[in-house]
């Protein structure tokens, strides 16, 4: 069996070899976008104060600077994580699709699970410097995304994001079908959108998990 590791991927190679098909916008991705999520004081205060650091270093700082010293503090201030789901860095993940195994780490999930991921929702990957960055982001988070749909094998939509330096772009990816979002620059009033885009992945796990909790309630008690 082949194996390839996710840093090895392109975009190119991921459409080619697995049939994806990529779209200016999908209904999956224009909802997520345009998601609201309310952001408090203290919350605004913070993102502020953040974008100011990212002004004066994003041409600085490197991967773990980046990632410690701004995209960290992001996510953490959205609280992404409930009863029985939670963000998770730095884990491994590989499945076999079509025949190859793909593997890798990822830089953060967002996925069911306390202690560990199971059924992930979410895959934000690399917290590269803004100049000679290497590899291909965008490949590595749609062969990731492939990676947890093959393994959640649900057919719901698989949410993802990679970072360069100041820019965020977002993905959602349905079946065969993804769209990514144009750039959202960090150093700009554009945090207040990244923040309110990342924050409100919290309310669509949770309106997940209790479709799901409703529906193998109803399946019990129809045995």
């Amino acid at each position: 069996m082949e194996r390839k590791k996710f840093s090895r991927w392109s975009a190119d190679d991921v459409e080619q070899t697995f049939f994806l098909k990529q779209h200016k916008m999908l209904p999956s991705l224009q909802a997520w976008l345009s998601s609201a999520a309310p952001i408090n004081e203290h919350e605004r205060t913070t993102l502020r104060e953040l974008q100011e650091q990212l002004q004066r270093h994003v041409s600085d700082w490197n991967e773990e600077e980046l990632k410690i010293k701004c995209i960290g503090p992001i996510l953490l201030l959205a609280q992404l994580q409930g009863e029985n789901y939670n963000t998770f860095f730095e884990r491994d993940l590989s499945a076999e699709i079509g025949g190859i195994m793909v593997s890798g780490t990822v830089d953060l999930l967002l996925a069911e699970g306390r202690r560990a991921p199971h059924k992930t929702y979410f895959s934000l990957h690399e917290y590269k410097k803004e100049r000679h960055s290497a590899n291909d982001p965008l490949g590595q988070v749609l062969i990731a995304l492939l990676a947890a749909q093959t393994i959640n094998n649900d057919g719901q939509t698989l949410y993802g994001c990679y970072v360069v330096g100041r820019n965020w772009f977002f993905i959602t990816l349905d079946g065969k079908d993804y769209a990514e979002s144009l750039a959202y620059d960090a150093t700009q009033d554009d945090i207040l959108d990244i923040y309110r885009i990342i924050k409100s992945l919290k309310t669509i796990v949770e309106e997940r998990l209790h479709r799901e909790s409703l529906s193998s309630a109803k399946g019990s008690t129809n045995v």
